[in-house]
């Protein structure tokens, strides 16, 4: 498996339903100095994160995403991202997110979500 191989992996990873309920393993991939800009433009450090997102419930459908190199230790994940919420409209958003090798393993230092609509969402996407 190589490194793009290996962040797409880690960011279903922190994606996915079951991982919002062990913190220890969300914690892991977060680096110390964790950063997130939220889709309403809040800015969040690692721990306001955490407590946002544990325990959350939803489906979601990865689509269009590219990897690149920034540097050796740091690589960018993009993409799209279709969230479903229970009792919630359908949320569309494009994401990024910055991984940093620290040594050991794969840390996500940096991540971005910005609402898109679905017509964007679906002719990025080829449907």
């Amino acid at each position: 498996m190589n490194i793009g191989e290996q962040l797409i992996s880690l960011e279903k990873i922190l994606l996915s339903p079951a991982i919002r309920h062990c913190m220890e393993q969300f914690n892991a991939l977060l680096a110390d100095d964790f950063v997130e800009i939220t889709a309403k433009g809040e800015r969040l450090e690692r721990a306001e994160t955490m407590s946002e997102v544990y325990g959350d419930s939803w489906d979601v459908e990865i689509h269009a995403l590219e990897h690149r190199q920034i540097s050796q230790d740091t690589h960018q994940l993009i993409y799209l991202c279709m969230i479903k919420l229970p009792n919630r409209p359908v949320k569309y958003t494009r994401r990024t997110s910055l991984w940093r090798w620290n040594g050991e393993n794969w840390q996500m230092v940096f991540h971005q979500a910005s609402l898109c609509s679905s017509a964007n969402f679906h002719h990025e996407d080829g449907q």
